[in-house]
């Protein structure tokens, strides 16, 4: 009987000890992803293809690089010539 309560007193301090290191390690990982947030903040990047598909021509790059400076003058008559309805 003694020993039977020994086991069980074991089990309990074996489910104490791993909810505190649960907890220890949410608190851990709270804090490090504080950190992460403030000094090294999740960026997205684009990635251009090394090679544009066939169609992409030297034409259409000029055409895309007129109609965003266009856009970013704000003279929206001529954007609006380059942009696709």
């Amino acid at each position: 009987m003694c020993f039977r309560l020994y086991i069980v007193t074991i089990i309990q301090t074996l489910k104490e000890i791993e909810v505190l290191i649960m907890s220890s390690l949410k608190i851990l990982y709270s804090k490090l992803n504080n950190v992460l947030d403030k000094h090294a903040p999740f960026k997205c990047k684009r990635v251009k293809r090394y090679q544009q598909p066939g169609w992409y021509s030297e034409d259409v790059t000029q055409a895309r690089c007129m109609r965003d400076k266009f856009k970013n003058n704000s003279n929206f008559p001529q954007y609006e010539q380059y942009v696709v309805a």
